[in-house]
């Protein structure tokens, strides 16, 4: 650990403190673990703060060690390099009493939940790591890099002339596949020692390889693919960027129906229904995939669609050839050929409304 690195991170994390000393107090809690889950991302995600600091409460009650391990995933997948100090000292606070005191992680964590709710949202990480675990045209690759010496993927990954997914690809074997691995990714054991040499070099912030070896620790993740992210030329344009708000009210009164989301039970329920019926959506699947592969497509695709949706975006050049890989990655690996993603897309956003209705049954059944 670099000691002037973790002493800007903790000024870092004092000065986010600070800042947030007014945010509002502990309200009344959401139903279960799993709404309140799906509630701390979305609202994260979507900018909305009451959300985001009910959700985050419901959970600290519940599971605290869960509570940061959520956010600290959140931080990666959702910001990233949006607001790659807030993700830094969000890692910090959420590592428990390894860098913090026990009376003050709490009011850390909270108010790091609350600075990622209102940071620039950006998930090119998450997309490239989907991209390497699951998109089948990367065999040749995966397995191609799989045999290369630590020596050869450190050379690969500084090398600011490759492409990314190929700096990418070498950054995550180089830390290890064996230890964070996912997907397709061919099992290696990695060099850690090498890897953190790699991430020290020139044009790398001080608080840069403390966080990415603590987010690896922390979420169990493959995100050592953060860094050439960060560098990456070929494909983000040399890191240009735009940043926009697309807005989001701000909903607290009850439980919005995308908090319900798929990944929840209630939300698998309500897909599970749908799916058992005769309609539109089970007639295109029976022709196309497996009935075990109409689940977990459906979800993967409302996802896209609905929950994938951000309050702000910082987008780099490239982020929407990126974004496309991803949702093939994600909606192909149970079957779906490429070519029927925009068919799926089309049936299930004809059934929005249909979806959105059933929640709010279900919501109103479960009495909450």
């Amino acid at each position: 650990m670099n000691d002037i690195a973790l002493m800007q991170l903790r000024d870092m994390l004092e000065t986010l403190i600070e800042n947030n000393r007014d945010l509002p107090p502990p309200s009344w809690s959401l139903p279960d673990k799993w709404i309140a889950a799906s509630a701390l991302q979305k609202g994260i995600r979507r900018g909305q703060l009451a959300l985001t600091l009910r959700a985050l409460d419901t959970l600290w009650n519940i599971d605290q060690r869960y509570a940061r391990r959520r956010l600290a995933i959140i931080a990666f997948e959702d910001v990233g390099l949006g607001a790659p100090d807030v993700v830094a000292v969000t890692v910090l606070a959420c590592s428990g009493t390894k860098y913090l005191a026990k009376h003050k992680i709490y009011t850390a964590v909270r108010a790091c939940a609350a600075a990622l709710a209102s940071s620039a949202k950006e998930r090119s990480a998450e997309h490239i790591h989907t991209i390497l675990a699951y998109h089948e045209s990367l065999d040749l690759l995966r397995d191609r890099f799989a045999h290369k010496t630590p020596q050869q993927l450190m050379d690969i990954m500084i090398d600011t002339d490759r492409f990314l997914l190929e700096r990418s690809t070498a950054a995550w074997l180089l830390a290890g596949t064996k230890r964070f691995g996912a997907g397709l990714m061919p099992e290696v054991q990695g060099d850690l020692g090498a890897y953190e040499w790699a991430i020290e070099q020139p044009e790398i912030p001080l608080w840069q390889p403390m966080m990415t070896m603590a987010g690896l620790r922390v979420t169990q993740c493959a995100l050592p693919i953060f860094w050439p992210l960060k560098l990456s030329h070929k494909e983000c344009g040399n890191s240009w960027i735009t940043t926009h708000s697309v807005g989001a009210p701000e909903v607290d009164d009850d439980i919005s129906s995308y908090v319900l989301d798929q990944f929840t039970r209630g939300g698998k329920a309500v897909i599970r229904g749908m799916l058992k019926e005769n309609n539109k959506l089970t007639h295109w699947l029976n022709m196309t995939l497996p009935r075990k592969a109409w689940q977990p497509t459906t979800e993967m695709g409302l996802f896209y669609l609905v929950s994938d949706q951000l309050d702000q975006e910082y987008e780099f050049a490239g982020s929407d050839k990126l974004k496309r890989l991803s949702i093939e990655a994600d909606c192909c690996r149970w079957g779906l050929q490429v070519s029927d993603i925009d068919v799926l897309f089309t049936i299930l956003r004809d059934n929005l409304g249909e979806v959105a209705g059933r929640r709010k049954e279900f919501i109103l059944n479960a009495g909450w």
